[in-house]
């Protein structure tokens, strides 16, 4: 009898064990599907099942879906000046920290005018307008190889030139991360 109560003692042992195993490896395979739910393989901070844009580079701004987002800002201008507005410093502000975040952009600096005055001048006031973007970047540690200027008077208007409100919108510089 002793006997008998051994082998059942061994064997109800050996099925807890092999209960407990199984529990453990249910485990194991559960955990296993919830870090692949949250793996984000770029580091993005999108997950990789959410993921439409699995290889986003590091230090660009992304959309919900994971994906890399071309930021444009706009500065505005007085009539034949190239100095900021203090109505501009917070857009400015937003502009140097988008730069210091998305670190990863290079930056395109588009400086334009109105078609006030003649094309030379207003080339020249353009290109003005763009350099002191520009150079307020690199004031800010923003490394001068990520920026990129250029210029193109009254050739590229956002909107008419015969009233004082699309004068005023076609005055500006563009800032373009991408």
């Amino acid at each position: 009898m002793l006997k008998y109560f051994i082998i059942m003692i061994l064997i109800i042992s050996n099925l807890l064990s092999a209960e407990n195993t199984i529990k453990a490896e249910q485990k194991n395979i559960v955990t296993e599907e919830i870090n692949k739910e949250q793996l984000d393989d770029d580091n993005d901070g999108i997950a990789n099942i959410n993921d439409e844009c699995p290889n986003t580079p590091s230090g660009v701004c992304i959309d919900g879906k994971g994906c890399t987002q071309i930021i444009r800002r706009v500065i505005n201008f007085n009539t034949e000046s190239f100095k900021i507005n203090k109505n501009q410093t917070d857009t400015l502000n937003d502009i140097i920290e988008i730069a210091k975040e998305c670190y990863g952009y290079k930056i395109k600096i588009e400086g334009h005018t109105d078609s006030i005055a003649n094309e030379k001048y207003n080339n020249i006031l353009s290109k003005q307008r763009a350099l002191t973007i520009q150079k307020i970047f690199i004031l800010h540690n923003i490394d001068k190889k990520r920026l990129s200027s250029s210029w193109f008077g009254e050739s590229k208007p956002l909107s008419t030139n015969v009233t004082d409100d699309g004068r005023s919108k076609n005055r500006r510089v563009e800032v373009i991360f991408k």
